[in-house]
């Protein structure tokens, strides 16, 4: 009997720790940039997985972290997407993040910028839209 209460307390731990440490995590941050330059974060800021809908609310330290489903594999892309209203992500490119190797120990870092910013139109942004520019002629 003692064996069996000992047996069943184990299975009852190591089980599901063992599903746990199955499950992977999107983990990243969403900050603006101040006006001297410094990081801020962006605290109470719901970010979307658009593929799945899968989403988190970033904590006090503007961190998130959002249910990776196995489907996605390291160095494919994910679309992220954030609810705060008149703004947009700046970076990654139109939110399209990619996975990192190992997402338990990479932050994506998710820059906003105020809609209508100048700073959206920057030397990649404009590469991606006219994608001759740039190159010497």
């Amino acid at each position: 009997m003692h064996r069996r209460v000992v047996f069943s307390v184990l299975l009852w731990v190591l089980v599901p720790a063992s599903l746990w440490a199955q499950e992977r995590w999107l983990r990243g941050e969403v900050i603006h940039i101040g006006g001297n330059g410094e990081k801020l974060p962006e605290i109470n800021i719901t970010v979307i997985i658009k593929q799945t809908g899968d989403r988190d609310t970033t904590d006090a330290r503007g961190r998130f972290r959002i249910f990776l489903p196995k489907v996605f594999k390291a160095g494919e892309k994910v679309t992220l997407d954030v609810e705060k209203l008149d703004w947009r992500i700046q970076y990654p490119l139109e939110g399209e993040a990619q996975i990192p190797d190992d997402p338990q120990k990479t932050l994506v870092e998710v820059r906003l910028l105020p809609v209508g910013s100048k700073l959206f139109w920057t030397h990649d942004r404009n590469r991606e839209i006219y994608p001759g520019h740039g190159r010497a002629v």
